[in-house]
């Protein structure tokens, strides 16, 4: 006779029953405790950095928007990359411009105007690879 069941091995079954010889053996197990909710928190996606590197970024959004401004302002080709039309004053990057282009640019939004001059845009390369390392960072600490 025959039977099919799931039963455990012991000694005092074995000396009843001819048990058959297994050919898989897995023994780990992982137990862990049963995860407690959370509340809802609306300032979670914060969490992913510190408050110190929130700051520094802070502080280096300004920077660059400063930095960006002045480089523009000094650079003698900044009269030169704009054209001489009507608006040619509202195209100029001025403090709101160069903010904005550096906000833009983190949020990876595509700031409207660009800086024109070769030592400005060198800037918004570095300010854009700044902005990649720093976006995929936050990303890989969210989904861990």
């Amino acid at each position: 006779d025959m039977a099919l069941s799931g039963m455990t091995i012991i000694a005092e079954r074995e000396k009843v029953v001819d048990f058959s010889v297994r050919y898989m053996d897995y023994g780990v197990g992982i137990i862990i405790s049963k995860p407690v909710p959370k509340a809802a928190n609306i300032l979670g996606f914060l969490q992913p950095l510190s408050n110190e590197v929130w700051g520094c970024i802070m502080l280096a959004i300004i920077f660059e928007g400063l930095i960006l401004l002045v480089i523009t302002k000094v650079s003698p080709y900044t009269k030169f990359t704009t054209p001489d039309i009507e608006d040619s004053d509202k195209r100029r990057f001025k403090v709101k411009n160069s903010f904005w282009f550096t906000m833009s640019s983190v949020l990876q939004q595509g700031p409207e105007d660009q800086p024109r001059t070769i030592s400005g845009r060198v800037l918004a390369m570095f300010w854009y690879f700044f902005t990649l390392i720093m976006v995929a960072t936050y990303t890989a600490n969210l989904a861990a």
